[in-house]
């Protein structure tokens, strides 16, 4: 994974600096934050508790992505819940793609299930039928 600055804005009243990198990722798709936050901290120089991974922008066809952070000047100025909704990202991501791997049900597991859940709408039917007589 290739990484770039492609462009830093100093915010001096935030207490912070933005940038845009310009990330390659060839042959694989788009990296999600908890992938990404080693190598930008790295990149930057900076520590985990300044730095939130704030926008991740992939491009159609191409192996590149845009992604946005900002690192602040200190822990102090890191506005509250920042982390917390960056770490429910990561969490809700990696929840997503172990349900995607693991827990799919074969094909023939999805028409069974759905058989039985056609036979009890309608059984309860019949019974709701019944008791309108």
């Amino acid at each position: 994974m290739k990484m770039d600055i492609s462009s830093e804005k100093e915010n001096p009243l935030m207490r912070r600096k933005s940038y845009w990198l310009r990330v390659e990722h060839a042959g694989k798709q788009t990296p999600n934050r908890h992938e990404l936050m080693p190598a930008v901290l790295k990149k930057l120089g900076s520590g985990p508790e300044e730095t939130v991974i704030s926008k991740i922008f992939s491009h159609a066809g191409v192996a590149v992505s845009n992604v946005k952070v900002v690192v602040y000047k200190d822990a102090k100025a890191v506005p509250a819940g920042a982390h917390v909704r960056q770490e429910r990202k990561v969490k809700a991501h990696l929840k997503k793609k172990a349900e995607k791997a693991g827990e799919q049900p074969a094909e023939g597991e999805e028409s069974a299930a759905e058989e039985k859940a056609s036979e009890s709408a309608s059984e309860d039917a019949a019974e709701d039928a019944d008791e309108d007589v």
